[in-house]
């Protein structure tokens, strides 16, 4: 079956790029409702994003970083549900205990903190790549050693971080997410594991989350809203068909706010966002 692209100015039907096997008139609602979803979760995200940067500028660094954390949960929603369309996965019609526990997962915030930070996973292992090949290290045998099967690495082992340092401050950010967040909003003792209160340790408070904190975290999703478009802008990557209202959006004038409200960029992405600035735009704009 081919791939059915969704129209959204056109809200009565999705267009088959074959004209054989037409979707029926529940799978068409269904894949319309989905695609609308990920398009408002995308949205929300932003919307989320620019609260918590207000926040941020009123010196609230607890709320604004936990407000970013959820900012980051709604764009791995997106990210899912975008990839899911992509990929066919609701068109079949069948399976409807799969595509009832695929949007089920939508509602766990971990798991969506990950789609989102995974986006960049090959690009951190491939910082360490390039690293270990100037040591003349065997990347791949280090690679099978640590990360076999793509089997999540235990990040807290000192050896793993002497190989794949970058790797492991990613693990390291995912695995603190949740954490912060509950932190940035819960005052409280940590659980222990298994049920109850430990008592032994200090108790939380949000006013422990400071400016660090929360800069680091607004930046991270900021820098990601910029590459992506940029991207656009500039014709190296693209929304997908149905989602011509979010290419809409990308103008000279989005990433002028982005950049204004936002100056901050990290490290690690300052290179790849000015070669990007530099590239001339794809289509009639006036960024300078």
């Amino acid at each position: 079956m081919g791939r059915w692209v969704a129209r959204l100015d056109n809200k009565d039907k999705f267009m088959p790029k074959t004209d054989s096997n037409l979707p029926s008139a529940g799978l068409r609602s269904r894949l319309l409702k989905i695609a609308r979803m990920s398009i408002l979760c995308y949205k929300n995200a932003i919307r989320l994003h620019q609260d918590s940067i207000l926040l941020f500028k009123r010196k609230s660094y607890p709320s604004a970083n936990a407000l970013s954390i959820i900012a980051i949960e709604e764009m791995g929603k997106y990210q899912s549900l975008s990839h899911a369309l992509f990929y066919d996965y609701f068109e079949g019609g069948g399976d409807e205990a799969f595509i009832a526990n695929f949007l089920s997962d939508t509602y766990d915030h971990r798991l969506k903190q990950r789609v989102f930070l995974n986006q960049s996973w090959h690009d951190v292992l491939y910082a360490d790549m390039k690293r270990l090949k100037k040591k003349n290290l065997d990347y791949d045998a280090l690679y099978q050693r640590f990360m076999a099967n793509h089997a999540e690495p235990n990040y807290d082992d000192p050896e793993f971080g002497k190989y794949f340092p970058n790797m492991r401050k990613h693990y390291r950010q995912l695995h603190s997410l949740e954490r912060l967040k509950q932190n940035s909003l819960y005052v409280g003792f940590p659980k222990k594991r298994g049920a109850g209160s430990d008592f032994s340790a200090k108790v939380n408070s949000p006013f422990r989350i400071g400016r660090r904190i929360a800069e680091n975290q607004i930046t991270t999703l900021n820098d990601h809203l910029l590459i992506e478009a940029l991207g656009i802008l500039k014709g190296t990557s693209g929304f997908e068909a149905w989602e011509e209202e979010l290419t809409a959006m990308i103008t000279p004038k989005y990433i002028r706010e982005l950049m204004k409200n936002w100056p901050l960029i990290a490290p690690k992405n300052r290179a790849k966002i000015q070669e990007l600035i530099q590239l001339p735009d794809d289509k009639d704009s006036d960024l300078e």
